[in-house]
């Protein structure tokens, strides 16, 4: 069984990343990031990363990381601070502590894609 199914599979994580986004967009400096954006489709989009990075199989075609990010020129500590607002999400989700440091490997993984560089 896969972290995404032992936590009660696209349901419980469509909650998670909803309160995730919720907390996102309370932060002034990382408003500015959505501006635009259409957030039920983001949350989708999460949702589905999340299960794939979780054990489901990735059946996604879409654009990659580096270039749905590289426009937003994003800084080490705004991708930090949305690091701990996903912990705080899937802790509240009640997800167990060993859980939640396997998706923070995960997510920190994908740091060099998302985060600009200083060069």
């Amino acid at each position: 069984m896969t972290l995404f199914e032992r936590y009660g599979g696209y349901d419980t994580f469509s909650r998670i990343v909803e309160a995730f986004y919720r907390a996102v967009l309370r932060e002034p400096t990382l408003q500015p990031f959505f501006v635009g954006v259409d957030m039920q489709r983001l949350m989708t989009h999460q949702t589905q990363f999340l299960a794939v990075a979780l054990g489901s199989p990735n059946n996604y075609q879409g654009v990659g990381l580096r270039a749905a990010h590289a426009r937003l020129h994003i800084r080490d500590e705004d991708f930090n601070m949305i690091g701990e607002l996903l912990t705080e999400a899937l802790e509240d989700g009640g997800m167990a502590p060993e859980d939640i440091a396997q998706v923070a490997e995960i997510v920190l993984g994908t740091r060099d894609q998302i985060v600009e560089s200083a060069a």
